[in-house]
């Protein structure tokens, strides 16, 4: 922990690779898997997990059972995926429809994990269409938030810094500079009557209309 500030535990509670693994990875966003590794990120175990259960924690288990206040005996029930939990799956796999939600639950439900297969069906497709707009509508709240808060003025500063979107190469600025020339347009005339525009001036130069020297807006 000293030298590499990594936190090492030994316990003996886990019976299976599983448990092991649930244990190890919790607190680490960042684990490596081999290739082809399973996906243990959520819902229930493997189905041959029972099998591997030890007698000592099968005791415990069946010591959960207890007697309720009217003498009668109770079995804690099983806690299911809540919609926030599937809200992390989401971002955690990058997924953005009900298409991709389903065919994860269909991958886990082949592995022996049903939580999410039954999560999806106990509910109607506008839910899961809606908590997957909830999710990366919150995802992407910040950069919105951010957003808002600048001026039009630094967001065309900010997109002029950044490289063009792939298959462009440019295209679009030989583009621009074409239909100015073709129209009479001086680039340092109209550069000048956008950023008049995005400072927030009542007064632009109508350009493209020569015959249009100044337009008011009210």
């Amino acid at each position: 922990m000293e030298r590499f500030g990594i936190s090492v535990h030994f316990s003996s509670l886990h019976h299976n690779y599983f448990s092991a693994w649930q244990y190890v990875t919790k607190s680490d966003p960042n684990y490596l898997q081999s290739d082809n590794h399973p996906d243990l990120s959520n819902g229930e175990p493997p189905r041959a997990d029972c099998a591997s259960v030890s007698a000592v924690l099968m005791r415990e288990e069946s010591n959960s059972d207890r007697e309720d206040g009217s003498g009668q005996r109770s079995r804690k029930r099983k806690k299911r995926l809540t919609s926030f939990q599937v809200s992390e799956i989401n971002q955690e796999k990058s997924i953005k429809t009900r298409t991709e939600l389903l065919a994860l639950a269909q991958l886990q439900k082949n592995e022996g994990k049903t939580d999410l297969a039954k999560f999806i069906m106990n509910r109607q497709p506008k839910v899961i269409a809606q908590l997957l707009k909830n999710t990366w509508d919150m995802f992407n709240a910040p950069a919105k938030l951010q957003r808002s808060r600048n001026s039009r003025l630094e967001l065309l500063v900010e997109a002029a810094e950044r490289e063009c979107v792939d298959g462009c190469e440019g295209k679009w600025l030989r583009s621009a500079q074409e239909i100015l020339t073709t129209n009479g347009i001086e680039s340092s005339e109209f550069a000048a009557a956008v950023y008049s525009l995005l400072e927030g001036n009542i007064e632009i130069l109508c350009l493209l209309d020569p015959r249009i020297v100044v337009k008011r807006f009210y």
